[in-house]
């Protein structure tokens, strides 16, 4: 049984985003981060949102893989992040043809 408990928010922002979390059960830690927008979310808006996510750190070259999946020219950006890479996250477009974002805490089973 998974040790964690999920909530997920649909229509955040109405046909744009859309947001999820994982918290640890015994703790009521935040261990997981989900949020996807629809195409018609501006890269900054994402980008600003990734930033809050990865607490202020977001680093040059996952604002890269951010675009590089915002304009098509990748599918999926893998990347950690943090104090001893603490934190791991994907970015993905997905069937849908949403961009979806993970960040978790990296010792996250």
């Amino acid at each position: 049984m998974w040790k964690t408990r999920a909530f997920l928010y649909k229509n955040v922002v109405p046909n744009q985003v859309d947001l999820g979390y994982l918290f640890d059960r015994s703790s009521g830690r935040l261990r997981q981060t989900e949020v996807t927008f629809s195409q018609s979310v501006d890269l900054e808006i994402m980008s600003q949102t990734l930033d809050k996510l990865l607490s202020n750190n977001i680093s040059t070259d996952i604002k890269q893989g951010l675009k590089d999946v915002y304009q098509r020219e990748s599918k999926t950006y893998k990347f950690s992040s943090g104090n001893n890479n603490r934190l791991q996250g994907v970015i993905e477009r997905d069937g849908s043809d949403r961009i979806y974002i993970g960040v978790w805490e990296a010792d996250l089973k």
